[in-house]
């Protein structure tokens, strides 16, 4: 297959550690380890459900910021903690502890962010705490983003962290058999603002750095309420600490995790269903030959891949076949990752996947792929099993020649490496700096944001407009919108 200018690398570089099991390929080994019919693709009871829950969260935490999934784990008495995938969660995040070379100064922080992980998960174990929230109490944990002062900027991308802090809710079930965790990604509140609402609001000092306040939740915080009342107090607690822009940026945000999550959850689901048709055919196709789905995906991109995923390919195919080992079965799922988790972000005109997107193909272009990825969907909820695949392998194919890259939630690490043409073209044609935000959608006329009460969030190239908000857009002069599904 003939090479072309643009081209997205997928190996070469460090991995992101994944939050949950450190190896990208769990859930393809998960799955592997678990059939029961290869022939027909059957696989233990539950495996399926548990895979797809956790895609659905790496989704949300990549691409769909506004969603708050909710992860479900059931106690092992034998275990004596609550299991994840198969694996004990106190467990796993031990082997995330020992993962990391503790001789390495750039790993200190995310050394310590881990113990307090550990923590996280020990203490509710706790009898006392146990209890009180087998009474109803929930367990609050925020993960700031870590200071300049704790970890460099170079650094601290390189383990993916994105200026988010990621608040987690915890409850039990009465009878203590079942935790409920739900996430959420909080964007544009800095540390000292948690740090000062913190000591405030339970009126002991807390050091405005992310490892003093996530030690302060291990060792404090339990409160009462609704997830949804308990979100709401706290961040309209911490808006009071915020500068304006901040402020309405996280009314925004708010706004959505009160009211948008059904629709939501909806599409983030089926991205993710998507995902684990082809996590499950990479398990029935490990250590032997790629499934045609396998090999659709990969001839679909292979000419944007850079030189040595090529080869690395090349050496695994023998004519038409593909042999899938571990390092294949990698490559698959990283772009099968980038590709899911942008398309999952445009199709809910999620602000940094627009950002990033339009950066790469401009603005008309990213709204163009928005409208194909709602179609697409819409196609599948009114006619579920219908083939939308030439759709789909279009705007992934789109996607992989403009060498789009993944946000700071990503579950692994794509870094995209691009030819001097390619390089030059962008540079000439879109360039950096193109893109800025406004309040309106033009000068003569506005989005729909102020007819219901909400702050817009608007991007423009100088042509074209878009609201990530209300999802109005302007391309070319012509005003359309991106509905949201029922």
């Amino acid at each position: 297959m003939a090479a072309r200018a643009e081209t997205i690398t997928l190996i070469e570089q460090p991995e992101v550690i994944n939050r949950r099991t450190d190896n990208p390929l769990f859930n393809v080994h998960y799955l592997h380890a678990n059939v029961v019919d290869h022939k027909h693709g059957i696989f233990a009871p539950g495996v399926e459900e548990d895979v797809l829950e956790q895609d659905v969260t790496d989704i949300a935490e990549a691409d769909v910021h506004k969603l708050a999934p909710i992860v479900i784990q059931r106690f092992d008495p034998n275990r004596q903690q609550f299991i994840s995938l198969g694996t004990g969660t106190v467990d796993n995040n031990i082997r995330g502890v020992e993962s990391l070379d503790t001789e390495d100064p750039d790993s200190l922080f995310e050394f310590h962010r881990r113990v307090e992980e550990v923590t996280d998960e020990v203490s509710i174990l706790d009898p006392e705490v146990n209890s009180a929230m087998r009474r109803g109490k929930k367990k609050l944990s925020l993960s700031p983003t870590p200071t300049h002062h704790e970890v460099d900027p170079d650094v601290a991308a390189s383990f993916g962290y994105d200026d988010r802090t990621m608040l987690r809710l915890q409850s039990l079930s009465a009878d203590g058999q079942t935790k409920a965790m739900q996430s959420f990604s909080l964007f544009d509140v800095p540390t000292k603002a948690w740090a000062s609402y913190l000591s405030d609001r339970y009126g002991e000092e807390v050091e405005p750095t992310a490892l003093a306040i996530m030690q302060f939740c291990n060792r404090v915080i339990l409160e009462e309420g609704s997830n949804e009342e308990i979100v709401n107090d706290f961040l309209n607690g911490v808006m009071n600490y915020l500068e304006e822009d901040d402020r309405i940026s996280v009314k925004r945000q708010l706004d959505a995790f009160l009211n948008e999550q059904a629709e939501l959850k909806l599409k983030a689901r089926a991205y993710a269903e998507e995902k684990l048709a082809v996590e499950k055919e990479l398990a029935l196709s490990l250590n032997g030959w790629a499934s045609q789905p396998i090999l659709t995906l990969v001839r679909n991109v292979y000419e944007n891949l850079e030189s040595t995923h090529k080869e690395l390919l090349d050496q695994r195919f023998d004519g038409q076949n593909l042999y899938v080992d571990d390092l294949v079965a990698l490559l698959v799922l990283k772009i099968k990752t980038v590709t899911i988790d942008n398309r999952a972000g445009l199709a809910t005109m999620n602000e940094r996947t627009v950002r990033r997107v339009a950066s790469r193909i401009g603005l008309e272009a990213t709204i163009g792929l928005a409208e194909r990825e709602q179609h697409i969907y819409q196609m599948q909820q009114m006619e579920p099993g219908v083939d939308n695949v030439f759709m789909v392998l279009r705007n992934e194919q789109l996607i992989a020649e403009a060498g789009v890259g993944c946000g700071g939630g990503c579950s692994v690490e794509v870094v995209g490496l691009f030819s001097e043409d390619a390089r030059i073209a962008l540079e000439a044609g879109l360039g950096k700096g193109t893109l800025y935000s406004s309040s309106d959608l033009d000068k003569n006329s506005k989005c729909n944001c102020g007819k219901h009460g909400k702050k817009a969030k608007v991007i423009s190239d100088g042509q074209n407009v878009v609201c990530t908000t209300c999802r109005t857009y302007q391309v070319r002069g012509k005003r359309g919108q991106l509905k949201a599904v029922a």
